[in-house]
């Protein structure tokens, strides 16, 4: 009798992990953003924000792990620091419903390394933990939101946040180009809703004091040259449509240089004739990437 009151505990045990704060269990039919925590209880908060977007099914990622079901998006709430907890979470995302679910990574340490290693992992955006969950949930918004629900990228979050989270989809967007991927037309026009809600909100001075801060010279440029065309748009009173075509062509225009390698696109001294050669290529293979996109 005590044995099988044991093992019935245990079984009661593993079921309450399995269920997260919006009560769906890992196995639920339901599609829901899955979050993986390796602290379920700092993830609380953002779990309850996500659940008012959508349906939220919390794993940790040290408990057992069951197949999971239906994904619309997977948000990891991990630190990046230790080998074993890379592991651990790869062999979660390795799951085929998984695969082929948009992957939002939440950054502990928010550093380069951090953001390198998220990208390895399969991430599709990028957000800094600094964000309250309130904001994050804003920021992802557009990837989880159910079909019909109308969110406009960056509105609740302040200029800051939203210069912020350009530089992070601005990376992304960057990042797939580089590897030859398929940059996403939605994660261009978020990331252009996001560069308006920045200048409108905050205008072209506080978005250069936080662009100046960054150490990426060609992000540093990109950016500068984005809010700079934003504020000119805007300044000129041009039609909502027409301020999103040029920040669009702002924020795409240098995108060729995701090609260049960086011994010549980081160079500090004077850059020989073929090297000069090469970067000024940037322009065409700029083209040609986004010519090739067919969208």
């Amino acid at each position: 009798m005590v044995s099988f009151l044991l093992s019935l505990a245990a079984g009661l045990a593993f079921d309450l992990r399995a269920i997260s704060s919006t009560g769906a269990t890992i196995m639920s039919s339901e599609r829901a953003v899955l979050l993986i925590s390796d602290r379920p209880d700092r993830s609380q908060r953002l779990a309850h924000v996500l659940a008012g977007l959508c349906a939220c099914r919390t794993v940790g990622l040290y408990e057992p792990q069951s197949t999971v079901g239906p994904v619309t998006a997977v948000v990891t709430d991990v630190g990046l620091r230790h080998p074993p907890d890379i592991e651990r979470l790869r062999r979660v995302l390795s799951q085929p419903r998984i695969l082929a679910a948009p992957i939002i990574a939440i950054l502990r340490d928010n550093t380069r390394l951090e953001r390198v290693q998220a990208t390895a992992l399969g991430a599709t955006s990028l957000l800094p933990a600094s964000l309250s969950a309130s904001d994050i949930s804003a920021a992802i918004a557009p990837v989880i939101r159910p079909t019909g629900a109308q969110v406009e990228p960056g509105a609740s979050l302040t200029p800051a946040q939203n210069t912020e989270l350009v530089r992070l989809r601005f990376g992304n967007i960057f990042g797939a180009a580089a590897r030859g991927k398929v940059i996403s037309r939605t994660s261009v026009e978020d990331t252009t809703s996001s560069v308006m809600a920045a200048i409108s909100d905050g205008g072209i001075r506080q978005w250069l004091e936080v662009v100046w801060q960054y150490d990426d010279i060609t992000y540093q440029h990109c950016l500068l040259v984005t809010g700079l065309a934003a504020e000119f748009a805007a300044s000129l009173r041009f039609a909502k449509d027409d301020q999103q075509h040029v920040i669009r062509g702002a924020l795409l225009h240098d995108l060729g240089k995701a090609k260049i390698p960086l011994s010549i696109l980081n160079k500090t001294g004077a850059l020989t004739n073929e090297e000069a050669a090469v970067l000024r290529s940037h322009a065409r293979i700029g083209y040609e990437l986004l010519r090739g996109q067919g969208d």
